[in-house]
């Protein structure tokens, strides 16, 4: 099984379940959310203590990422936060207990 899917390979140990489930990932937002909190878990691992991500995402897929890093529930996100619009960012601080938002679907104004 591929690398990318050891957080599925944890909720299910039998390889027939993990690859039915890896096979639904294109097409279920709760195996997105576990393969995009993946991808995102990496990339902060690999930062130097205090440095900055820039992850360029759709803007329901930052939701998921922001919501799994705050600690809300996708429906419970999906009820609070828009999709970031396009060209649109959020900022997120790790702080010494938790993840917060500082901002959300933030834009440049028009000229």
């Amino acid at each position: 099984m591929a690398t990318r899917n050891k957080h599925l390979q944890s909720l299910y140990l039998e390889p027939e379940k993990a690859k039915l489930l890896d096979e639904l990932a294109a097409e279920t937002r709760i195996a997105k959310a576990i393969l995009l909190r993946e991808a995102v878990d990496d990339l902060l691992a690999g930062l130097a203590p205090g440095g900055t991500a820039v992850i360029a995402t759709h803007g329901v897929a930052g939701r998921t990422v922001v919501a799994g890093l705050v600690g809300l529930d996708q429906h419970t996100a999906w009820q609070c936060l828009a999709g970031l619009h396009n060209c649109h960012w959020a900022e997120v601080h790790e702080y010494a207990r938790a993840w917060r938002i500082v901002t959300w679907n933030v834009g440049a104004n028009p000229l």
